[in-house]
């Protein structure tokens, strides 16, 4: 059980209107798909990931760009397979037509759902990104490809209220009624250790209150805060102590709901 004591951590009441049947877009991380497989089962129309499972927000940005303009993808060969550095590596294969097939479908059925969608869900997982060298390419996924081949470095916040500044006057004009709901994931990225992470999510955070302050029809929903600062114990992490469990995904669920249905 949860503690008596325990920091709760308010969430806005977004009145945005919905009701069991309407469309959401989700453009998130790992965690936050888990928010949208919970939609689907609360009975919402899901669209999510065009690109497949994306962490930093210029690949996000990227992603949302490709669907909403049609940017063309640039392949490249590897292993005798075909990738795209904007995708995830499920979009791999050896077959060139299959690739573009595959990501133009991908393209085509999240723009049918976005077309409809009264909110879009956005989640940054990291500012720690790797730049592939031979190709002078910041990517969404390294792919397996050699580790000398990339370089690893933070986007500042600069680069990410840039594009992303970018990107929301493109919607408020395609979707002028479409809502924009930034979260930050709260799974800990390891691998840039713990001051790291703190000083990506930082990043982030900032990042996505300049976007909030500057553009109508943003709004932020405090999924780190409640991860972080209201269950604030390991035992709502998966094993790895990087993931959150499914009890933590649950519990953000409902304080979710409860902000965009009352």
């Amino acid at each position: 059980m949860l503690s008596e004591s325990r920091q709760i951590v308010p969430v806005p009441q977004l009145d945005f209107g919905l009701k069991k049947g309407d469309a959401l877009a989700f453009l998130v991380s790992c965690f936050a798909t888990n928010m949208a497989t919970k939609a689907r089962e609360f009975g919402f129309r899901v669209g999510d990931n065009p690109n497949g499972i994306i962490f930093n927000p210029i690949s996000l940005a990227l992603a949302l760009k490709g669907v909403l303009l049609n940017t063309p993808i640039i392949p490249y060969e590897a292993q005798k397979e075909f990738i795209s550095f904007e995708h995830h590596g499920s979009f791999r294969t050896a077959d060139r037509e299959a690739f573009f097939e595959q990501i133009e479908a991908e393209r085509s059925k999240f723009k049918v759902l976005l077309d409809e969608a009264k909110v879009l869900f956005v989640t940054f997982g990291t500012a720690g990104v790797f730049e592939h060298l031979p190709s002078n390419t910041l990517v969404a996924n390294c792919h397996r490809l050699p580790t000398q081949d990339f370089n690893r470095r933070m986007l500042s916040i600069e680069e990410i209220v840039g594009l992303w500044s970018e990107l929301l006057d493109l919607l408020r004009e395609a979707y002028p009624q479409l809502q924009v709901v930034f979260t930050v994931s709260p799974v800990r990225y390891k691998n840039l250790g713990a001051h790291g992470n703190q000083l990506s999510k930082a990043r982030l955070l900032l990042a996505q209150e300049s976007l909030i302050q500057k553009h109508p029809n943003t709004h932020y929903f405090p999924a780190y805060e409640i991860i972080l600062d209201e269950l604030r114990d390991y035992r709502f992490y998966q094993g790895n102590l990087a993931q959150v469990s499914e009890e933590a995904v649950e519990y953000v669920w409902g304080k979710l709901v409860g902000s965009f249905l009352g």
